[in-house]
């Protein structure tokens, strides 16, 4: 073996050597991403057969999923807030809303649950508003249709304060179940 030979298999060799000990001191770090997903088949709407709910063109409405948004806040606590508002109308089967008509909405019943959450929830509560008008189990003002109209809409936003003690470090979903009871005059 002449010398030119040598020089290139000891080169070879250390540099073999060298690209061996660099990618063993590299090290495989994991990361993890967690993905919920959430469906609901939503409850037949019960109206009375002289008003229904409708989209703003005038559709059949049924509620689906409404997406929150995860507010984290500076004590570890969460706001859970609807990403858009919303947007559903009430209109009339025939005739129309009377002049002193006010459509009413009641928070019926509510209810919070998920992985997300630990602890006691029995106190969670989310704060569902409809045209700005935050609902509770007694009956509020969240409409005054003009005298003659047929349909009215209704913008619904949500919010769920989560205080520290019930965020799962972990994280999960969170899901809240909320029934309105809307009331309206209607003329024929």
């Amino acid at each position: 073996m002449n010398k030119l030979s040598r020089n290139l298999l000891v080169t070879a060799i250390a540099l073999g050597t060298s690209l061996v000990s660099v990618s063993s001191m590299a090290a495989v770090k994991d990361g993890n991403l967690n993905f919920n997903f959430q469906g609901v088949i939503p409850a037949k709407a019960v109206t009375p057969a002289d008003w229904s709910f409708v989209t703003t063109s005038g559709a059949t409405y049924n509620p689906t999923s409404i997406a929150l948004s995860a507010v984290s806040q500076a004590d570890g606590g969460y706001n859970l807030e609807t990403l858009s508002p919303e947007v559903f109308a009430i209109k009339v089967t025939s005739g129309a809303f009377t002049a002193s008509s006010k459509i009413q909405a009641t928070l019926s019943s509510s209810s919070v649950s998920g992985t997300g959450l630990l602890g006691d929830t029995s106190t969670l509560a989310p704060t569902v508003k409809i045209n700005g008008v935050s609902l509770s189990a007694t009956a509020a003002d969240v409409a005054t249709p003009a005298s003659g109209a047929t349909q009215v809409s209704m913008t619904l936003t949500s919010a769920l304060v989560v205080p520290v003690a019930n965020v799962n470090p972990t994280g999960g979903n969170v899901s809240s179940t909320t029934a309105v009871i809307f009331s309206a005059d209607v003329t024929a």
